[in-house]
Parts: structure tokens; sequence; C-alpha cells
């Protein structure tokens, strides 16, 4: 019980900083020193750019291997 609580905890934090992200990231970069700034956001953002391309890269992934596994499921006459 004490798992399921920290899941929708984290479940509600995650969907709380997900609506309105962008005055998050803001915050944080307005927390730096002023000329570590410009850097700092453009470390991020293409930290970003590249999580989400490693992402759809998964999400390709993972759709043919479960493609290939069903043909090969269906091959040796398996439902």
């Amino acid at each position: 019980i004490v798992g399921l609580g920290g899941v929708a905890f984290a479940l509600v934090i995650g969907l709380y900083a997900a609506i309105d992200s962008k005055s998050y990231f803001e915050g944080f970069i307005r927390m730096l020193p002023p000329p570590r700034r410009k850097r700092t956001r453009e470390v991020l953002v293409k930290c970003a750019q590249v999580l989400r391309q490693w992402f759809k890269a998964q999400l390709l992934d993972m759709a043919i291997i479960g493609l290939l596994t069903a043909l090969g499921l269906w091959a040796v006459g398996m439902d």
C-alpha cells in the first residue's frame, strides 16, 4: 500500500509539472547566475532533444520486436 501511495504521488507531481513545464524551466534558469544562463539553456534544450529522439527510437524498437515476436509465434502455430 505504501508503494501504491508513492506511485500515486509521483504521478500527481509529474502531471502537475508537465502541465506548466515552461514556467518551471524558466524558473530553474533564473536561479542560475546570469553568465551561466545562456549555456545552461542550450545544454538543457539539447538534452531534451536527444532524450526525445532516444524515446522515439525505443518505441520503434519495441514495435519491431513485438511484430517479429508475433510473427515468430504465428509461424510455429502459437496463439
